[in-house]
This record gives C-alpha cells, sequence and structure tokens, in this order.
C-alpha cells in the first residue's frame, strides 16, 4: 500500500513537470519580495500564481495560454502601499483577437473578457460586475490599457469610455454587425419585459383607454431624466387574424403616482412586419438626458425605421427586393433637421439591414456619403457593384 502511495506521488510529480512547460517568473522584485509565477497544467490551462512576503496573494487559472508582459500592469496604482495587478491573457504571442484581463485588487478577482461568440461576426467585452466597485484610478487605468489596445489593432471597437461610464455588463464590437437580431438573448442592451410584468404594468384599464388590442402587447422598461418610463408597441403581427388592422401603434408612457401617463404615441401602417429590434436603440444619443427610442424593424421587401424626436415622427423605409432598378432607400427629410449624433446612429442602422441582405449593396448604396449630402431617396450605384 505504501508502495503504491509512493508511484502515485512520483507520477503526479513527473506529470507537473511535464505540463509545466512556460513555467517562468513573470515579474519579480527582490526589494518587495513579491513576484508571479505560471505554468501550463494537465489540462492546458494556464496557471498563476502571485507572492508577496512568503504568502501567497492569489491562484488564478486562464483557458488563454500567453500572459502578456506588454500589456500587463504590475504596481501600486492606487498608492494604498500594496500591489495591484492587471494581468493581460491571449491566446499566443503575436494574437490580436481574443483577450482576458484579470484585475486582482486586495485579493479580489475581477474578470473582463474580450471574446467572439458562437454567432458568425460577433465579438463582445464581458465585464464582471465587480469591476465598478474598483477604485476610479483603477478603473481609468483599465480604460487607458483597453483603448491603448484598441489603438493597436486589437480586433475591437467598443466606445470603452462611454460604455463603461454607463455601468455596461456587455460592450458589443461596433466594427461588426450593429445589428440587433444577432445579440444573444440577454447579453446585451434592452429586451422586452415578461409576461407577468407586462400584466402587473400595463393593466386591462389602460388597454381599454388608449385601445391596445394586443392583450400583452411588447413592452420596454427605461430610465432617463423625466424617471421611469414604458414603450409600448401594440403591433399587428402578434396577431394571426386576417381582419387585423396593419396599423402599428406605439405608446410612450411615463411611471406617476397616480399611474401611468401618456408620453406620446404614433401610429405606423406596416405591410408585413416581421421583427421589432430595440436592444440597442434606447440610447441618450445626444446627449440631452433624455432616452432616443429607435424603433426599426424588417419586413418583407426590405427594412423600416421610426424614431419619436421632439414631437415629431420621422421614418425611413427601404425596398431591396426587385431589380437593381427598383432598390431604394427612403428617407424623411426631418431627419436632416436633428442633431447629427442620431442621424449617424441611423446611418449605421440602415448600413447594417442592408448588409444583412447582401454585403456588396451596403456599399453600393453609399449611404454615409449620401447622407452627408442630405439624399432623401438613396439608389444604387451600379459601378459601385462592379
Amino acid at each position: 500500500m505504501k508502495l503504491n502511495k509512493k508511484i502515485i506521488i512520483i507520477f503526479l510529480l513527473i506529470s507537473n513537470c511535464l505540463f509545466a512547460i512556460n513555467s517562468n517568473t513573470f515579474f519579480y522584485d527582490k526589494n518587495r519580495d513579491y513576484s508571479i509565477s505560471y505554468f501550463i497544467d494537465n489540462t492546458g490551462k494556464l496557471v498563476l500564481t502571485g507572492k508577496e512576503k512568503k504568502r501567497n496573494l492569489f491562484t488564478i487559472k486562464s483557458y488563454l495560454g500567453f500572459l502578456s508582459k506588454k500589456y500587463s500592469i504590475i504596481e501600486d496604482i492606487d498608492n494604498d502601499g500594496l500591489i495591484d495587478n492587471i494581468l493581460l491573457f491571449l491566446d499566443e504571442k503575436k494574437s490580436t483577437n481574443d483577450f482576458l484581463i484579470k484585475i486582482i485588487y486586495k485579493n479580489k478577482i475581477c474578470t473582463i473578457r474580450h471574446i467572439s461568440s458562437s454567432l458568425d461576426c460577433e465579438r463582445y467585452t464581458k465585464i464582471d460586475a465587480s469591476f465598478y466597485r474598483l477604485p476610479k484610478i483603477i478603473q481609468t487605468r483599465v480604460l487607458k490599457l483597453l483603448t491603448q489596445m484598441k489603438s493597436d489593432t486589437f480586433l475591437i471597437d467598443n466606445d470603452f469610455k462611454e460604455d463603461i461610464k454607463l455601468h455596461s455588463l456587455y460592450l458589443w464590437d461596433k466594427s461588426c454587425l450593429d445589428f440587433q437580431i444577432f445579440k444573444p438573448w440577454g447579453e446585451r442592451g434592452i429586451y422586452p419585459l415578461k409576461e407577468e410584468e407586462i400584466k402587473s404594468i400595463i393593466k386591462a384599464r389602460v388597454r381599454k383607454k388608449f385601445d391596445i388590442k394586443n392583450s400583452i402587447p411588447i413592452v420596454y422598461k427605461y430610465r432617463d431624466k423625466l424617471g421611469e418610463q414604458y414603450l409600448v408597441i401594440d403591433s399587428p403581427y402578434q396577431s394571426y387574424s386576417e381582419n387585423y388592422s396593419k396599423n402599428m401603434r406605439i405608446f410612450n408612457f411615463i411611471k406617476k403616482k397616480n399611474g401611468l401617463n401618456l408620453q406620446w404615441k404614433l401610429r405606423d401602417f406596416s405591410m408585413n412586419p416581421i421583427y421589432v429590434h430595440m436592444d440597442n436603440n434606447m440610447k441618450d444619443i445626444d446627449g440631452d438626458g433624455l432616452i432616443d427610442p429607435i424603433i426599426s424593424y424588417e419586413t418583407e421587401s426590405g427594412f423600416k425605421i421610426i424614431l419619436f424626436y421632439k414631437n415629431r415622427k420621422i421614418a425611413i423605409r427601404a425596398n431591396l427586393e426587385g431589380d437593381i432598378e427598383q432598390l431604394s432607400i427612403n428617407i424623411d427629410k426631418r431627419l436632416y433637421t436633428i442633431p447629427f449624433k442620431i442621424q449617424e446612429k441611423v446611418g449605421k442602422t440602415i448600413f447594417n439591414y442592408v448588409k444583412i441582405r447582401s454585403l456588396p449593396l451596403a456599399y453600393a448604396f453609399d449611404i454615409k456619403n449620401r447622407m452627408k449630402q442630405k439624399i432623401t431617396r438613396i439608389k444604387v450605384n451600379k459601378m459601385l457593384l462592379e
């Protein structure tokens, strides 16, 4: 029995040596008696240990196999006399794809992951909620690191500063599809309330008063400087009745002590709407403290975008079916009278809708330049297809 134990111990020691490839001291400071070492374990994961004054500070594992000395930060960032660790892991030395950041602060570990989702062209950065409880000076240092990596041609295109200010947990890459249908459920933006919540908010008397046809409409909850609000979409595609009206009716309510007060409403005639996209379209785009909702949906022949800005309904309609001569994007001229940031957001949404249908068409419409010229009817430039 003792012999068997010895054999097992020897085997484990040999296994550890075999799998401890790339074993190295990443950081060593004799004056502080501080070091970080790592090795690859038998599952292929990178195991990292940090030691200070003869005690183990932390042990972490990474599914990415390269610890970057160039981007990692190991210093007393907040001047409290203790070393702070911002450690960056990559797939391999020259990789600019996925990365993993481990922030070790007072023996607690916070993680930031930048990865590809299982869907084509999707990249996002996921941030632990604990990141927003770290000192501001540490958050700022991480933000500078991410900005530096972005400028160093890493495959990221997030607006880190703005998203981190909003305490976002999922930061989606703007260089890929800024188009909502491809976002995994629960991983980004705003999603409709569940049926139980809708029933408790949009009660029978509200439906009756405003003639909301569907007993369970689509409802989005959001908040801005005016308070808690609800965007209610009473849409015909939820009913399978052939006699049902093709009018899509949209209401915006604000929550008051005495119930829901109607802020604004609009009606839109829509033939065969397929799906309403809202998950990334409920933001204060122009910075006035008010959410600027952009309602967009697909149709059988193309798509439609509607926004309600300061009591004005603005619509963009696109036909993407038929011959080249028939393809067009029709833009309400009033779009060009509202803040440029909102115009820019609408332009990106238009581009990505077309991109889903056909990437060459997205460029052949020359959307960005045509919108700069304030064109209201955008046609395909055949020369750009050649």
